[in-house]
C-alpha cells in the first residue's frame, strides 16, 4: 500500500535531483514542470479537503498569503499579454515564471516528511557531491546550485554547513571560472555573522544606498553603452574603458549596464510591468550580434537581467517588487528570531539553503528560469511551513 510519506520522498527525490543537476533532470525530463505540477494538485487537494473552512484552505502564513498574491498578479499579467506579445512562443517562455510558483505549495504541503527522507539519502547525497567535486562535470553538479544542498548533508553542525558552502562555492568558482559563487558566499556568510535582523536592515539600507548612488555616479558612463557598433547588450567595452572600476570585470559591467538600461530607460512601463512574451530590450529583426547559439530576437525576450528580481520586476512591476520584498523581511525577521530561539534551530539550516539560492538570483536566472525556479519556491515553501508552526517538523528529529 502506497503512503503519504512514500509520495512525499519521492517529489522529494524529485526536488534533490532537479536542483542538483538540473541539465539532465530538466532539459530532458522537465523535473520543473513536474514538481509544479504537484504543487498545484496538492493546493487543489487541500483546498477541496478544506472547502467548508477558508482558514484551513489559507493558512495564517504572511507568505502563503503573498505567495497567492504573486500567482494573481501573475495570471493577471498573462491575461493581458495575450493583447501585446511577440509571439506565442516567447509568451509559453516566460510564462514559467507564473506555473513555477506552485512548487511553493510542494515545500509547505511536505516539510513534515523531509527529516525521515534525509536519514534515508543523506549518506548517498554526501557520495554524490563528493564524486562531483573530485570528477568535475556540468553533467554532475550544477555550477551554482550545488553549494545550495550543502546544509542537508549535516544534522545540525551551521557553522560547519557554512564554511561548507564557502568552501563549495570556492572550488566551483575555479572550476568554472566563475565569480557568482564567490559573491554567493560572501553574502551568506554576512547572513551568519549579521547578529539581528535590525543589524541586518541597516546593512541592508546602506547597501542599497551604496548602490543607488554608484548607479548615479556612473550613468554618464553607462550611456556609452549606445556608441557604435551595434550590439544587442550595447558597447560594454567602450563603457569599461570609461573608469577603472568598470573595467575590472566585463561581465559585472555587462549587468551593471543592462540594470541601467531596464530601470531608467524602461521608465514609466515598469511601474505597472511590461507582461510576458514581450522584449526586454530592443533588438534588430534578422539580425544575431551576441556569440551564443541564439539571435537577438530570442535574447532579447528569454536571456533575462540577469538579476532575477529585477527581471521579474520588469515584467510584473513594483507591485511585484512590494510583495517580494515583503516576503524576504518576514523571512530574515523569522531567521534572526529562530536563531535566538531552542526550538528546532536545526531547521536553521533550511534558511542558508534558501539564502544561497537567493543569492544566486541576485546575479543570475532564477525565477524566469525552468533550472531555477522551482528550487527557490519550493525551498520557501518549507521555510514558510517552518515560520508557521517551528514545531510541526524538524529538519532532523
Amino acid at each position: 500500500k502506497i503512503k503519504k510519506q512514500h509520495i512525499a520522498h519521492l517529489l522529494f527525490l524529485l526536488f534533490f535531483l532537479y536542483g542538483i543537476n538540473n541539465y539532465i533532470f530538466e532539459r530532458l525530463f522537465f523535473f520543473n514542470e513536474l514538481l509544479s505540477l504537484a504543487g498545484f494538485c496538492l493546493l487543489f487537494y487541500k483546498t477541496f479537503e478544506h472547502k467548508d473552512n477558508i482558514k484551513l484552505i489559507i493558512p495564517s502564513s504572511k507568505i502563503f498569503r503573498l505567495v497567492l498574491a504573486i500567482i494573481a498578479l501573475g495570471v493577471i499579467h498573462l491575461l493581458a499579454s495575450l493583447f501585446y506579445k511577440t509571439s506565442f512562443y516567447f509568451y509559453f517562455r516566460n510564462s514559467v515564471i507564473v506555473y513555477s510558483l506552485f512548487t511553493f505549495f510542494l515545500g509547505f504541503y511536505i516539510l513534515p516528511y523531509l527529516s525521515s527522507f534525509l536519514k534515508a539519502t543523506r549518506p548517498y547525497l554526501r557520495v554524490y557531491l563528493i564524486y562531483a567535486l573530485i570528477f568535475p562535470s556540468i553533467f554532475l553538479l550544477e555550477r551554482f546550485m550545488g553549494a545550495v544542498f550543502f546544509p542537508f548533508l549535516f544534522k545540525k553542525y551551521k557553522l560547519l554547513s557554512i564554511l561548507g558552502i564557502i568552501l563549495l562555492s570556492i572550488i566551483l568558482a575555479n572550476q568554472y571560472d566563475s565569480l557568482t559563487v564567490i559573491m554567493v558566499a560572501i553574502i551568506v556568510l554576512a547572513i551568519f555573522i549579521i547578529p539581528s535582523f535590525t543589524i541586518f536592515r541597516i546593512c541592508f539600507l546602506i547597501g542599497m544606498s551604496s548602490l543607488i548612488i554608484s548607479f548615479i555616479y556612473f550613468q554618464p558612463s553607462f550611456e556609452k553603452y549606445k556608441e557604435p557598433p551595434y550590439s544587442l547588450f550595447g558597447n560594454i567595452k567602450a563603457v569599461a574603458n570609461e573608469h577603472k572600476l568598470l573595467a575590472i570585470d566585463g561581465n559585472s559591467t555587462w549587468r551593471a549596464v543592462l540594470w541601467y538600461r531596464l530601470v531608467v530607460e524602461r521608465f514609466p512601463e515598469n511601474i505597472i510591468g511590461i507582461g510576458f512574451g514581450t522584449p526586454l530590450i530592443p533588438y534588430i529583426d534578422n539580425i544575431d550580434i551576441v556569440s551564443i547559439p541564439n539571435n537577438d530576437l530570442h535574447d532579447a525576450h528569454v536571456s533575462g537581467a540577469h538579476n532575477t528580481y529585477l527581471t521579474l520586476t520588469i515584467r510584473m512591476g513594483l507591485l511585484f517588487l512590494l510583495m517580494i520584498g515583503l516576503i524576504f523581511s518576514h523571512t530574515f525577521k523569522a531567521f534572526y528570531q529562530l536563531k535566538k530561539t531552542r526550538i528546532n534551530k536545526n531547521n536553521l539550516l533550511l534558511f542558508y539553503s534558501f539564502f544561497t539560492v537567493s543569492a544566486i538570483g541576485l546575479f543570475n536566472l532564477v525565477l524566469e528560469s525552468p533550472t531555477g525556479a522551482s528550487l527557490f519556491w519550493g525551498l520557501l515553501g518549507l521555510i514558510a511551513r517552518t515560520i508557521e508552526d517551528p514545531k510541526i517538523a524538524s529538519i532532523d528529529e
